[in-house]
């Protein structure tokens, strides 16, 4: 059996925890939100889902995984000592890895509890990347496009929003675009992995792109969809990102890197 830690029971939270029943094998989910109403919640969604009253208690519970899907700050200041105690980290909140000395200090204390980090809100084709990043990459590019109901979109208009590094575009989106930091992870790093984010008419929902040029060739993927009715956004992707990533360490037959 596969025991789970999830903390935050927003949007992906959510979905993550309506999708239980698609993780393979046996588990257990245990959740905790800073709202009770929240983590209640989702104990009504199936019996395979306990209840957490702090986040500390998660510790004491034999977790092999802490999914983390409540925020960057979250990361910043509590993640480290679940690391520390062997507790792998799959987390949603990957942006802050942008800040270097954060980054340094959760590798460290991953490299002193025998644990990872992994990141599954990542990018169309992140595989080939990698597997490109062996020949030597020139360039890398996540273009995220969506349509005009967007709240953002709805105050500044139609057209380019931000087009910058991946650094830059971490100082300006707060709390979202952690999929571009994923890529920056995985390619050229921060300061050299570009980033577009616009508001189109002819986006039906939303548009991911990620884009790379190497020794090897080029690589572009496009991901396209609808948006989540219920939130505006595209949260399911990455909820199921991170039940498709269980999957995988739970087999024992890996497909891809």
């Amino acid at each position: 059996m596969i025991r789970l830690g999830l903390v935050g029971c927003g949007n992906v939270g959510g979905i993550i925890c309506e999708n239980i029943d698609k993780i393979s094998g046996d588990c257990v989910m245990y959740v905790y939100d800073r709202n009770p109403e929240k983590r209640n919640r989702m104990s009504q969604i199936s019996n395979k889902i306990k209840v957490c009253d702090c986040v500390e208690e998660m510790l004491t519970l034999g977790i092999d995984f802490l999914i983390e899907s409540a925020s960057r700050d979250f990361v910043k200041n509590t993640v480290a000592n679940f690391l520390k105690n062997g507790i792998s980290i799959i987390s949603l909140s990957n942006g802050i890895l942008v800040e270097e000395d954060i980054r340094r200090s959760l590798i460290k204390s991953a490299e002193e509890g025998n644990s990872k980090i992994y990141l599954p809100g990542t990018p169309p084709g992140i595989d080939a990347v990698l597997a490109m990043k062996v020949w030597g990459l020139k360039s890398a590019k996540y273009k995220s496009l969506r349509n005009l109901k967007h709240p953002l979109a709805q105050k500044f208009g139609e057209g380019e929003y931000f087009k910058g590094n991946v650094k830059q575009a971490m100082e300006v989106f707060k709390t979202s675009l952690n999929t571009s930091a994923s890529l920056a992870e995985a390619s050229l790093g921060y300061n050299e992995t570009e980033v577009e984010v616009g508001f189109h008419s002819y986006v039906e929902g939303y548009n991911l792109e990620t884009s790379v040029n190497s020794e090897f060739g080029k690589l572009t993927v496009t991901l396209e969809g609808k948006l989540d009715e219920s939130s505006g956004k595209f949260s399911s992707l990455a909820a199921v990102s991170v039940i498709a990533l269980i999957n995988k360490l739970n087999s024992r037959i890996v497909i891809g890197i």
